[in-house]
């Protein structure tokens, strides 16, 4: 699938929020330190290299921030099977931020079974109160876009939680929607609506 600009460039936004939530979020185990301080941008090749071996060591050692991370950088080389592989292991120990990440890539990837997947990912990820995904969300539904289809109410729901949770860029968008009441379960009834919708065989 050939993502177009807006979509491509919304995705490099929520992957930026992601990072830079991984950086200033407090960690309190020292291999999570560890992870949030290797050179991994270091122009010196081999101090890079290095760096993303100890990471690939840590992530293969089980732990989900290192995971998360290894991942960006198998997705920035295009090696998405491995990057799927580390992002499903870090989403199941409970990491949102690569559940998110994971369905991103789903999405991406396009492909009706592929655009369920990361739709369900992204929506179990802002129905645990993650904001990134809470407006990725918003914003798909709003124009239809993210091979996600156009949905008022939904778009409404999810940028309204995200402005609640402090994306206040969120406010912007909403300016374009109706006022609805805000009801959990009746997006949790819609939100099934469009996961069939996407899947074609409900």
């Amino acid at each position: 699938m050939k993502l177009n600009r807006k979509t491509l460039s919304i995705s490099v936004f929520i992957l930026l929020l992601s990072a830079l939530f991984y950086v200033n979020h407090t960690v309190a185990m020292k291999d999570d330190v560890e992870i949030l301080s290797l050179p991994l941008e270091a122009d010196d090749v081999k101090v890079r290299t290095q760096a993303i071996n100890q990471l690939k060591i840590l992530a293969d050692q089980g732990n989900p921030i290192a995971q998360y991370r290894y991942a960006e950088i198998l997705l920035r080389n295009r090696d998405t099977n491995d990057a799927i592989f580390y992002l499903k292991s870090a989403s199941d120990a409970g990491e949102l931020i690569s559940t998110e990440l994971l369905g991103l890539t789903y999405i991406e990837l396009g492909g009706s079974g592929n655009v369920q997947k990361g739709f369900q990912l992204l929506n179990h990820a802002a129905v645990e109160g993650l904001s990134t995904s809470q407006l990725y969300l918003g914003m798909c539904f709003l124009d239809g876009e993210c091979s996600i289809p156009k949905h008022d109410y939904l778009a409404f729901y999810w940028l309204s939680q995200a402005l609640k949770n402090g994306e206040y860029s969120a406010k912007l968008f909403l300016e374009k929607l109706p006022k609805y009441k805000l009801d959990v379960a009746l997006a949790r009834e819609e939100s099934q609506k469009v996961a069939c919708q996407i899947d074609r065989r409900c």
